[in-house]
């Protein structure tokens, strides 16, 4: 009786220990990796103010009452600018913008020389934005300085007329833009006391790097 207790035990402590070990075989439950949530970024959008300096070169005309032939008066040109625009949900974007420019545009002509020192603008834009880019075109009122010297008498006045533009603009970063516009300029005809009739207009090449708030 005591060899079938004993033979009990030791089976019993031997089925014990091949539970364990087999529990000890079975791998921990390990759960299935999280996927990640795909989060596109924001698009961009040209809403908001902005401000930016520009500069390039102007193809200016003019012309003296009394002068046989037109007068050329090009030159560089460099400024600041600054505007609001608010795009749509359809991209279209509208907005309004001033500049002022210190201009070298300036000619002479058989003795008589037309300049203009300085000019600015006040403009409506429109265009359409194409993710970071956006072709526009813009117009409005101009306004600048028309010198005019006939070899005598020097004047100077302060004209106001008309401009309009093309161009793109691209945003290089989320606050930082940069653009390449064409713009004609006509200041139209001032009468100067001594000089006379005097014309100027211009076409203008500009680049520009701007900061969107």
């Amino acid at each position: 009786m005591s060899v079938i207790r004993t033979l009990g035990a030791s089976l019993a402590v031997l089925v014990a220990g091949t539970g364990i070990a087999a529990a000890a075989d079975i791998p921990g439950y390990v759960p299935p990796p999280v996927d990640q949530v795909y989060t596109p970024a924001p698009a961009f959008s040209w809403t908001g103010p902005y401000l930016g300096l520009q500069g390039g070169y102007g193809w200016g005309r003019s012309a003296i009452a009394d002068s046989a032939n037109s007068i050329n008066a090009n030159g560089w040109q460099g400024g600041a600018y600054a505007g609001y625009n608010f795009q749509f949900q359809n991209n279209m974007v509208l907005g309004l913008e001033g500049d002022v420019n210190v201009s070298g545009h300036r000619g002479t002509n058989a003795g008589e020389t037309v300049a203009n020192p300085w000019n600015g603008s006040v403009r409506a834009r429109a265009g359409y934005a194409v993710g970071r880019f956006m072709p526009y075109v813009n117009g409005g009122l101009a306004f600048g300085s028309l010198r005019a010297n006939d070899g005598a008498t020097n004047e100077t006045a302060t004209k106001a007329g008309w401009t309009v533009g093309a161009g793109v603009e691209a945003a290089v970063t989320e606050n930082v833009t940069a653009r390449l516009e064409l713009r004609h300029t006509d200041l139209g005809t001032h009468t100067f006391a001594n000089v006379g009739p005097t014309t100027y207009k211009s076409t203008d090449l500009m680049v520009g790097v701007g900061f969107k708030f």
